[in-house]
C-alpha cells in the first residue's frame, strides 16, 4: 500500500509498505440472499436484522413490502443508519453493550484441538 502521507521514491514512484489487510468478504451478500429466500419461501413471519450496514437496506425492503413479513432492526450503535430506517422496520432496538457482553462465550474454550482464546479487546 502507498505510504500516508504520500512519499515518492527517487524515480518518482509512490513509496509502499507491506500491510496485512483483514476484512470479511461476502457476509452481507450471503445474509441478503438468505433474507430474500426465507421471505420468499415463507420460512418465518418475522425477521430481525442485527446490523447497521446500509448495504442490507435493499434486501430488507421486500420482506415487508412484497412478502408482508415483520422486520425488526437491531443496531449495535446508538445511531441507526438512516438508510436502514428508511426501509420501514416495524421494530427498532439498540443492542446495548452490557447485553452483548453477557451473550458472549467465555474468554477461553477447550475443544479436541486445544484452547481457543478470545482477544482481550473483545
Amino acid at each position: 500500500m502507498p505510504m500516508h502521507p504520500l512519499e515518492l521514491d527517487p524515480e518518482g514512484l509512490p513509496v509502499t509498505v507491506r500491510v496485512r489487510k483483514t476484512e470479511e468478504k461476502g457476509s452481507d451478500v450471503n445474509l441478503a440472499t438468505h433474507l430474500l429466500l426465507d421471505g420468499f419461501w415463507q420460512a418465518a413471519s418475522a425477521f430481525a436484522v442485527v446490523s447497521n450496514d446500509s448495504d442490507l437496506a435493499e434486501p430488507m425492503r421486500p420482506l415487508f413490502q412484497d412478502f408482508q413479513r415483520t422486520v425488526g432492526l437491531v443496531v449495535p450503535t446508538k445511531q441507526p443508519s438512516i438508510v436502514l430506517l428508511g426501509t420501514g422496520p416495524q421494530i427498532i432496538r439498540e443492542l446495548r453493550e452490557g447485553v452483548l457482553g453477557t451473550a458472549q462465550l467465555p474468554a477461553q474454550l477447550q475443544d479436541e484441538y486445544g484452547t481457543i482464546s478470545k482477544p482481550k479487546s473483545w
